[in-house]
């Protein structure tokens, strides 16, 4: 935790159980050791008295602000005592000039999905500050509305799809006392340095081994647009047996509250994940086949809802101004691919807080017989009895004994895929000797874990 005194000192307290509520009240006594030439003690206050504080996880800086209008970003050391180095946010005049006397700045935000991007405000004339942090430079930008005299009661920067092209671009709306909206775009040229690919994750084992090809089997993902009766639920039932869950909601609720939150009117799951966040699916009646899926959105919140909803490389986009269902019915190849599960996937919400609310889901089903369940297909590989040995003869003169083999289990299935990818770092890391003592020594930990 770090907190900031009207004094303009600067508190850190790590939250552990030497911190816990249980021990009573304590005194937080850790100041953070803020030195540079600009921050000067004056009658027990620093640079007029501190206005802000804020910290970025995703930057890993803290930013803080003066009354004097200083207002400086830092790394914190691992033993958050001090800071090695402060830079000073400084305000450009229209001559290129440091301004001499820049505003305060507090209200700290991020704007969600788009890294390094940072908006505040003035804390004397309310105007907006946008912040763009790159390893060099940090570019500052005060938004100026015409007339000047039109005072901004609120805003809110959202990253959305662009109505011209397939790319996302980052918004400023601003509230005006007059009732006005404000909407200014960011630039992409300036604003999308983390939005690089040298800066997007990618998995180790992709780059060691080259893509498999894709199977010609079908997936499930239907083809081209997909149409469906009117009266499609109607000739299906409400399945009561299913399960609802996720490592995303689990995080949250456990399975009975979840399934009690999806059947009962009124509440709701909600979850805080930038990105959206996806819901398991399980029926548990080996009689029934899952045929399509009821959604209840925008009882508690409209700026709440999923932005969109999708299942099997499907999504259905949310736009509503009041509360609503919305169907999703299943082609006959999703539902053999949702045999017992399937997985629903939640778009984020335009919330500013993050929060994406569901109110219900209702699934349908059908019995195997009305729905036409294919017969179970017969076992891989055969069961093999006697010791007598079968043999075949190929296209040249030489005789190969063949044995026909034994189902596999699921601990040589992990082996096998274990060995393949250990194959796979030899191949390409051959020459590099420390590189194969790492990845030979991780495999075979796995191997032993297995």
């Amino acid at each position: 935790m770090v907190l900031m005194s009207s004094a303009g000192y600067i508190y850190t307290q790590p939250m552990e159980e030497l911190s816990s509520a249980k021990h009573g009240p304590f005194y937080v006594t850790n100041v953070l050791d803020v030195t540079h030439d600009d921050l000067k003690d004056t009658n027990g206050q620093v640079a007029g008295g501190g206005v802000s504080v804020y910290y970025s996880h995703t930057l890993q800086l803290l930013f803080f602000s003066y009354s004097q209008g200083k207002t400086f970003c830092a790394s914190l050391n691992k033993q958050n005592n001090q800071l090695p180095s402060l830079f000073p946010i400084n305000f450009k005049s229209n001559n290129g000039s440091s301004k001499s006397n820049s505003p305060a700045l507090c209200q700290w935000n991020e704007v969600p999905n788009h890294p390094g991007l940072i908006y505040c405000i003035t804390q004397t004339s309310g105007v907006p500050v946008i912040m763009m942090v790159k390893p060099d430079s940090i570019m500052v930008q005060e938004i100026k509305t015409l007339p000047a005299k039109a005072k901004i009661q609120d805003m809110v920067a959202i990253r959305h799809p662009s109505a011209t092209s397939e790319q996302h671009r980052t918004t400023l709306i601003l509230l005006c006392e007059d009732g006005s909206l404000r909407i200014y775009m960011a630039s992409v040229e300036n604003t999308s340095y983390w939005m690089s690919s040298q800066f997007q994750p990618a998995s180790v084992i992709s780059v060691l081994r080259p893509p498999k090809k894709k199977k010609t089997a079908k997936s499930g993902r239907p083809v081209g647009q997909v149409s469906f009766p009117i009266d499609f639920f109607e000739h299906s039932q409400v399945l009561n047996d299913v399960e609802y869950g996720g490592n995303d909601l689990l995080q949250l609720y456990n399975v009975q509250q979840i399934k009690h939150r999806m059947n009962t009117t009124g509440m709701y799951v909600a979850s805080t994940k930038p990105t959206g966040f996806s819901i398991d699916v399980t029926n548990n009646n080996s009689n029934m086949v899952m045929v399509g899926v009821r959604f209840h959105i925008g009882t508690q919140s409209v700026e709440r809802v999923p932005s969109f909803l999708e299942m099997f490389g499907r999504s259905v986009q949310i736009n509503l101004s009041r509360n609503r269902w919305y169907d999703m019915p299943f082609t006959r190849d999703e539902s053999l691919t949702a045999d017992k599960k399937f997985t629903i996937f939640v778009g984020p919400s335009v919330d500013p807080a993050g929060v994406t609310m569901l109110d219900s889901i209702k699934v349908y089903g059908k019995t195997k017989e009305a729905f036409g369940w294919p017969d179970e297909p017969p076992d891989e590989f055969p069961s093999v009895t006697g010791t007598n040995l079968p043999t075949v003869t190929t296209s040249t003169d030489t005789e190969v004994a063949v044995t026909l083999p034994l189902p596999l289990t699921s601990l040589d299935r992990l082996v096998a895929s274990s060995l393949e990818v250990l194959e796979g770092c030899f191949m390409v890391l051959a020459n590099t000797e420390v590189w194969i003592t790492i990845i030979t020594n991780y495999s075979y930990h796995k191997l032993q874990t297995l």
